[in-house]
């Protein structure tokens, strides 16, 4: 049979166990994933090469930010959603000018895209 010091060490070290536990358990369920923006920057510029237009990639604390020329309308709409499909990105800002637009008037329409991806 143990003794009372044994047993009490053994509540203690287990008692510290489960509250050390505790402790990793909700500070990895509270904590929301965020990419590392070099590692998002790369990644999506991997993934528009070189397939698109002229496209530059810069991320701020998630949210990435699209600006140069795409020569259509879908292939503006392929980069955003590469961005925005990319792990840790929370929003993508997209300033891409389309360099060959069927309508003239077009040219005009130029403004600046948000797209939320939470």
């Amino acid at each position: 049979m143990k003794t009372r010091e044994q047993k009490t060490r053994l509540m203690l070290s287990l008692a510290i166990a489960v509250a050390f536990s505790a402790a990793g358990l909700l500070a990895t369920n509270t904590q929301v994933p965020v990419g590392d923006d070099r590692t998002i920057v790369s990644d999506i510029r991997a993934k528009l090469r070189p397939s698109l237009g002229h496209i530059h990639v810069e991320c701020h604390d998630g949210v990435v930010r699209l600006s140069g020329t795409v020569n259509t309308p879908d292939e503006e709409s392929t980069a955003e959603q590469i961005a925005s499909g990319e792990p840790g990105v929370r929003n993508v800002v997209s300033e891409l000018t389309i360099k060959h637009k069927k309508a003239q008037h077009a040219a005009s329409h130029e403004t600046t895209k948000t797209t939320n991806t939470q």
